[in-house]
């Protein structure tokens, strides 16, 4: 008895048996599945070439990763409460550890008072430097 098959195009492939059915139909799947899983590799990789790789510049991903400190500059204008109070607000330090900057600041003129990225430090040192305070990002 032959059992007709029909695939690709509208062809019929006859076979002798379920099993040969089968086997036929398996390997008619893998080769859809290689076909399909290709098309969709070619277009990620072409998507890829096309869309973001012209548009990323590594320079800006290298400086955005970078980690950058505040650096707090002692000046003569500012009082310790102050000073104090806006590294609390600002850079969310508990009241010792803006203590402690505040009299670093004092006595050797300088010292790193937030971490991160430049992103995220670019707001609180404005910030910082509307509040009267000498800051610069290193």
């Amino acid at each position: 008895m032959l059992m007709a098959l029909n695939v690709k195009n509208g062809k019929n492939i006859y076979v002798k048996n379920i099993t040969t059915m089968i086997t036929k139909c398996n390997k008619y799947w893998d080769n859809f599945n290689h076909s399909l899983y290709n098309e969709y590799i070619n277009i990620k990789n072409q998507h890829l070439q096309e869309d973001i790789l012209p548009d990323i510049d590594i320079s800006e991903v290298t400086e955005m990763l970078e980690t950058k400190s505040i650096i707090l500059y002692n000046d003569n204008e500012n009082t310790f409460q102050h000073v104090i109070e806006c590294l609390m607000v600002f850079c969310q330090h508990s009241e010792i550890q803006a203590e402690q900057c505040s009299i670093i600041v004092d006595a050797k003129g300088k010292c790193s008072v937030k971490t991160g990225s430049l992103d995220e430090l670019k707001p609180i040192a404005s910030t910082l430097l509307e509040y009267g305070l000498t800051v610069e990002i290193e």
